[in-house]
């Protein structure tokens, strides 16, 4: 038996066949069917398991949630600031969510030895600090999540922190308020602002070349996220479906 999933109904199997219609010909219609169906699924998605970049104030000087210790939110910490949509209460900031997620197009950060999961004792605010980054050949990002009616959210430190008002090479601190707020949750009332749950630090190796710094999304750029890969390959297979039931109807 086929299961037709466009219509959701049981059919009968190719030697139960309409008359007209060889065998060969049922099967292509079956897989043109399927994969149709993946495809509106694939539409109807789109807008799921997608990188949304933050409200600009999130790294601008004056009103930054990732900042240098010390003047916190005067002198931004961050380039650039994105949030996974939609919102997921279940997704905790380790190494295999945010690859999955492909935070700023890359899908190969490590997690910084010590600061994985940490859980601030005020939710509210805090600070931490790497005590050996290397900015020239690496890229640092932290990753805070909340809980219900948010997702993870990341921040790209900047190489402004390198070194920036401390005496110990290499040393780096930052300080952060939470950017679990509507905007950009939209789920959550106005002004309000929850509770980190967590955050995690991750880095990655990207040598002394311009590719440290980027690719990485347009922070003016659409503001409605961009599918990942996994929807584009559905999109896909949802063409290809269509594409063999115009050849069959020729």
């Amino acid at each position: 038996m086929f299961k037709n999933f466009v219509r959701g109904e049981v059919t009968p199997s190719v030697r139960g066949l309409s008359a007209g219609r060889t065998p060969g010909q049922a099967i292509i219609s079956r897989i043109a069917g399927t994969a149709m169906a993946l495809g509106v699924f694939a539409c109807s998605h789109v807008a799921f398991a997608a990188q949304v970049l933050c409200p600009s104030t999130f790294v601008t000087d004056g009103t930054a949630k990732v900042s240098h210790f010390g003047i916190a939110g005067v002198l931004s910490a961050a380039n650039l600031c994105e949030y996974t949509s939609p919102p997921d209460n279940s997704v905790v900031a380790n190494a295999t969510n945010v690859n999955a997620a492909a935070f700023f197009t890359k899908t190969d950060w490590l997690v910084v030895t010590g600061f994985s999961q940490l859980e601030p004792s005020n939710g509210q605010s805090g600070s931490f600090e790497l005590a050996t980054a290397n900015f020239p050949t690496k890229e640092y990002m932290v990753v805070f999540k909340d809980g219900r009616d948010t997702n993870l959210i990341g921040f790209l430190l900047n190489e402004e922190l390198d070194n920036e008002g401390v005496a110990t090479a290499g040393k780096v601190k930052i300080a952060w308020t939470t950017p679990f707020t509507n905007p950009p949750f939209t789920a959550l009332n106005t002004n309000q602002q929850k509770d980190v749950s967590h955050y995690t630090v991750f880095e990655r190796n990207c040598g002394v070349t311009t590719e440290c710094r980027g690719p990485g999304p347009d922070p003016t750029g659409d503001p409605n996220g961009v599918p990942v890969p996994a929807t584009l390959a559905l999109l896909g297979v949802g063409l290809i479906g269509l594409g063999a039931m115009r050849q069959r109807t020729r």
